[in-house]
């Protein structure tokens, strides 16, 4: 169900074989363990931050072969927290 509430996104082939160089070295320069073509490499995913009340309010949508943009995600998160006087 996540899965489709991301859009079912999957990365084609051709996508794949264009961002294995780029891929790599990022990989060796971050010191990332990778499995070649372990798990399933075709999904693309994302993050789903839910309030406290469980309603969706923010969806990341992984893009293949590039870093999460964090301070994104981190104000999605603080927006799902709401207002508060700890901040």
């Amino acid at each position: 169900m996540i899965y489709h509430a991301l859009g079912g996104r999957k990365i084609t082939f051709w996508k794949l074989l264009t961002s294995a160089r780029k891929l790599g070295k990022r990989y060796k320069e971050k010191n990332i363990q990778n499995i070649p073509l372990g798990g399933d490499i075709w999904t693309e995913g994302g993050i789903l931050i839910f309030d406290q009340k469980g309603d969706l309010t923010y969806t990341y949508y992984e893009t293949y072969g590039e870093e999460m943009n964090m301070v994104e995600i981190r104000k999605g998160i603080q927006d799902a927290r709401g207002p508060s006087m700890d901040r």
